[in-house]
C-alpha cells in the first residue's frame, strides 16, 4: 500500500463528490493558483506516473489549491498529504483553530491585509 493512500483517497473522493471529471478538476484547481493537467492530477490521485509507474506526489502549493478548489479543509489535505504532522493541531482550541483554517482559506492578499491590520493593533 501506498504511503499517500489516505490522501489519494481522498482528493478522489472530493473530485467524484462534486461530479467533476478530471479535467473540469484540474481546471477548477489552476483557478486557485495550481495549475494542472487533467492527466497529472489523475496521476495524483493514483500516486503514480502515467508514463514510468513511478510514486508520485504533489507539491504542496498544488496540495493548496486543491483544497480550495474542493473546499476542503487545507491543513487535513496537507497532514494526509505528509506536509504536516498528523493532529497537529491537537494543542489548539476551537478557536485558534478555526482562525486558522480561515486564514489558510483566504486568497494571499486577503492574508496580507489581515497581518498587516493585526501588527497595527498589537503596536498600539
Amino acid at each position: 500500500m501506498d504511503e499517500y493512500s489516505d490522501f489519494q483517497d481522498k482528493i478522489n473522493a472530493l473530485r467524484e463528490a462534486r461530479g467533476w471529471s478530471l479535467r473540469e478538476a484540474a481546471k477548477r484547481i489552476g483557478e486557485k493558483g495550481a495549475p494542472m493537467s487533467h492527466v497529472l492530477l489523475g496521476d495524483f490521485e493514483r500516486g503514480r506516473a502515467h508514463t514510468s509507474g513511478k510514486p508520485i506526489h504533489p507539491p504542496r502549493a498544488v496540495v493548496v489549491g486543491m483544497a480550495k478548489a474542493y473546499e476542503a479543509s487545507v491543513d487535513e489535505l496537507l497532514e494526509l498529504a505528509g506536509y504536516l504532522p498528523l493532529n497537529y493541531k491537537r494543542d489548539l482550541n476551537p478557536d485558534e483553530s478555526w482562525l486558522l483554517d480561515t486564514f489558510r482559506s483566504m486568497q494571499p492578499l486577503r492574508q496580507r491585509i489581515l497581518l498587516n491590520v493585526t501588527r497595527s493593533l498589537l503596536e498600539e
